[in-house]
């Protein structure tokens, strides 16, 4: 069986079991533990923080994918790849974290009503970029070394138990909904921290910054192709969150219903999810 198959039956397997959790937590668990405006609350803060990372990572998990390949030298830590991949987008991060914290007055104004609800989990929403951001970087660089199933079971699997398990928590009164949301950001921590051990399991944690990286391919073409990857990112993230964004202003218990429905419909894209996740690298490889 070839390595497309193997892998991505792998993920599919891994996606649907991941799916059942994930069922159970959006339609059943969630929805009787929480108020719909408390589950508006958290697609809105998942929303803007996807948004957020999506700006800061410039495309470097396209550009990782793409050019990969040309740095790929165990021997020599990959020219010192990874360290670029997760300086350039953490600084731009700290410029992105910046600008929208100096413009908190502007998006809160946006929610009018509900700004009272938004304000207090600002600062955890930057929080939740920041490791959204740092995983999907991490998560390229494992998908080019064609390790693909355990970010798969940290996404379809690992996240939503921990997340299921806080709803619990917070519906047995251990949690208040503050802590409930600060666990909903530790879930993401979580999976990072452990993605980052993984690559150190398997010998692929080369964090030695050299020069060499900017010799493999001229860094100017780099940026570009991120740059058209960016736009076309942008685009796609936008079809899925800004529905729920522009919901929100309206109401977060409007957000928060439609929320559910919209996670129910996901199921649809398992299987390309699980292909694509493998295919990608290789495309880039051949």
């Amino acid at each position: 069986m070839g390595i497309v198959q193997r892998q991505g039956l792998r993920n599919t397997i891994i996606s649907y079991a991941g799916l059942a959790i994930g069922f159970a937590n959006t339609t059943l668990v969630l929805p009787r533990l929480l108020a719909p405006s408390q589950l508006g609350l958290i697609s809105v803060l998942v929303s803007m923080a996807t948004m957020a990372q999506l700006v800061s990572g410039l495309g470097f998990t396209n550009t990782t994918m793409r050019f990969f390949p040309y740095f790929r030298n165990r021997e020599v830590g990959h020219s010192g790849f990874l360290p670029l991949l997760l300086g350039v987008p953490l600084a731009m991060f700290v410029v992105v974290a910046t600008v929208l914290w100096l413009g908190r007055p502007l998006v809160l104004r946006w929610y009018a009503a509900e700004a009272p609800l938004v304000k207090p989990f600002y600062a955890v929403m930057l929080g939740m970029a920041l490791f959204i951001l740092i995983y999907n970087l991490l998560e390229s660089y494992t998908k080019s070394l064609y390790h693909t199933s355990f970010s798969s079971l940290l996404t379809d699997v690992v996240q939503r138990i921990l997340i299921v398990s806080a709803a619990g928590l917070y519906g047995a009164g251990y949690l208040s909904f503050s802590g409930f949301v600060l666990a909903y950001m530790g879930a993401y921590a979580t999976i990072s921290t452990l993605l980052l051990l993984y690559l150190a399991y398997i010998g692929e944690l080369h964090l030695r910054p050299t020069r060499a990286v900017l010799r493999v391919r001229p860094v100017g073409e780099l940026m570009r192709f991120g740059s058209f990857a960016l736009l076309g990112n942008v685009s796609g993230v936008l079809l899925v969150t800004i529905d729920s964004l522009m919901l929100a202003r309206y109401g977060l218990d409007k957000a928060g219903i439609y929320n559910i429905a919209f996670n129910i419909s996901t199921a649809l894209a398992i299987p390309f999810r699980a292909l694509y996740k493998t295919a990608y690298p290789l495309v880039a490889d051949y």
